[in-house]
């Protein structure tokens, strides 16, 4: 079963208390508006941490199966593998430490998984959305260019201007290149770089698969290397667990079609 999504269980209330008001001052009701905000907001609260009890419950069978442990506060000495990844800076907030840490066991090819949280406030008066992101990370035993493949939203596709994109993603130090005579999907992805050592190590296979994705209507993902280390994510998502499985799968042929 996919993760329920607290955003959806907000709006879902907001809905019913949109539509019971109204009856409630047709029928003559004093103070029904208040009674039914009180009610609905202590259902939110109540909701929402039945939503996270389900959510640990999940990775903890996951982690039973797959042969992982599960810290769902892990110490920061735990993080330092993600540390230096630029895709922080746009898909957690700065106060919201990451959580709910997967480590796989040690003679297992699999990724350390992590999820970050990010809240974006809304400018029209409503409440806040909150936002989840599942990160895949695999270390790499030799070093590697650092680049960072993002996916393009419709907004940031009208944008011509490559130098307002990077200062708002944060990247310092890092250019906007795509690689040259190979197809690579420029009109559905940014390819930032921090040098030009990436051109040679892309590989047709990679770029294939990409193209692949696209072509099947799957979720764009997202890639980033620190130089020592792969990290994968699809934007604002964390997955079920069958949906977990499937994107290690994936990310491990991406990576193997970048380091062959």
């Amino acid at each position: 079963m996919k993760p329920i999504d607290e955003n959806k269980l907000l709006y879902l209330l907001l809905g019913v208390f949109v539509i019971t008001t109204p009856a409630t001052i047709v029928l003559g009701l004093t103070g029904g508006p208040i009674v039914i905000a009180f009610v609905l907001t202590f259902a939110y609260f109540i909701g929402r941490s039945k939503i996270y009890d389900m959510r640990v419950e999940d990775l903890k069978d996951f982690a039973k199966k797959n042969n992982y442990e599960y810290i769902a506060t892990p110490h920061k000495n735990l993080l330092g593998k993600f540390n230096n990844f630029k895709c922080l800076n746009s898909i957690k907030s700065e106060y919201e430490p990451l959580f709910n840490l997967l480590i796989p066991s040690k003679e297992k090819d699999d990724p350390h998984v992590v999820t970050a949280k990010k809240a974006i406030s809304n400018s029209g008066g409503g409440p806040d959305g909150v936002y989840y992101t599942q990160l895949f990370l695999f270390s790499v035993e030799k070093e590697i260019p650092k680049f960072y493949i993002r996916k393009k939203n419709w907004f940031e596709d009208l944008l011509t201007n490559s130098e307002a994109i990077i200062k708002a993603l944060k990247l310092k130090d890092y250019f906007l290149s795509y690689p040259k005579n190979k197809k690579f999907p420029r009109y559905k992805y940014f390819c930032f770089v921090a040098d030009d050592t990436f051109e040679s190590f892309i590989s047709d296979r990679f770029i294939e698969l990409l193209n692949l994705g696209i072509h099947k209507r799957k979720k764009q993902i997202n890639i980033e290397s620190d130089g020592k280390s792969l990290l994968f994510y699809v934007h604002h998502r964390r997955h079920s667990q069958e949906d977990m499985v499937y994107y290690i799968n994936l990310f491990k042929v991406l990576r193997n079609s970048l380091l062959q």
